[in-house]
């Protein structure tokens, strides 16, 4: 399942450097099977990372990923030239895979759409009102 589309990627580059970044036959248009490679492999890697934690596919996917999976997508079209990736697209694929792997670990959610649902802080106090009374209270300590 991909987690962005084409038109996603308008909101991190231009069209004409993404024609530059996914025209390999050289007719001046964007190789559609060069996108759903990508986005493919991308979706791979959130999954592997997500898989852990919820039952894959995502249905509805939380609307996080999306973003991430444009971050993702984009370094990954720009390590197919030579020129590599620029340092800003690693730096941004690099804090999107960070964000993962605190989801990975449950340290962070997917946010309100999150298919796990929000699970109780850890270390949380439950009081039982039903607890017998102290056996050493306040009174009977006085002095000590």
């Amino acid at each position: 399942m991909a987690y962005c589309i084409q038109a996603d990627l308008a909101s991190q580059i231009s069209d004409a450097d993404l024609l530059l970044l996914a025209d390999d036959d050289g007719d001046n248009a964007v190789d559609a099977a060069v996108l759903v490679k990508v986005f493919a492999d991308v979706a791979d890697k959130i999954d592997g990372y997500l898989a852990g934690r919820y039952s894959l596919p995502l249905n509805p996917v939380p609307e996080v990923l999306r973003p991430l999976a444009v971050d993702m997508a984009v370094c990954q079209l720009y390590a197919r030239r030579p020129n590599g990736v620029p340092p800003h697209r690693q730096a941004q694929y690099d804090a999107a895979i960070r964000y993962l792997e605190k989801v990975a670990e449950g340290r962070i959610t997917l946010g309100p759409d999150d298919p796990a649902g929000n699970p109780p802080a850890q270390n949380q106090l439950e009081l039982d009102p039903d607890n017998p009374p102290r056996i050493f209270d306040r009174a009977k300590l006085k002095g000590f």
